[in-house]
């Protein structure tokens, strides 16, 4: 069961994953439109504008994407957390001797 706290970043992982998404599509969309609106440029440098603009994409991308496991590496830490807590609950403490402490 998720709480608030742990949807927020879910959502909140999710959305930056979508956004460096669509910013990547943007800039190979912007390929098309720099060929367009310069039909004199130089073929060589339609080329290097065309592979910065993908390059700059996938960096975007990759970058959105480790935001992405980062904020979601916080939910795995939290459930391993629960769970050590929730051993603690279960499991009757033990003194040095051995001997269990029923308190």
């Amino acid at each position: 069961m998720l709480n608030i706290s742990q949807l927020a970043i879910k959502v909140m992982a999710y959305i930056i994953l979508i956004v460096s998404i669509i910013l990547a599509l943007l800039l190979l969309g912007l390929i098309f439109f720099v060929s367009l609106a310069n039909p004199n440029l130089n073929l060589f440098r339609l080329v290097l504008i065309d592979i910065g603009l993908v390059v700059l994409g996938f960096i975007i991308f990759l970058f959105g994407l480790g935001l992405f496991e980062f904020f979601l590496s916080f939910l795995k830490v939290e459930e391993e957390v629960e769970e050590l807590e929730g051993d603690k609950k279960t499991r009757p403490r033990q003194s040095y001797g051995g001997q269990i402490n029923r308190q």
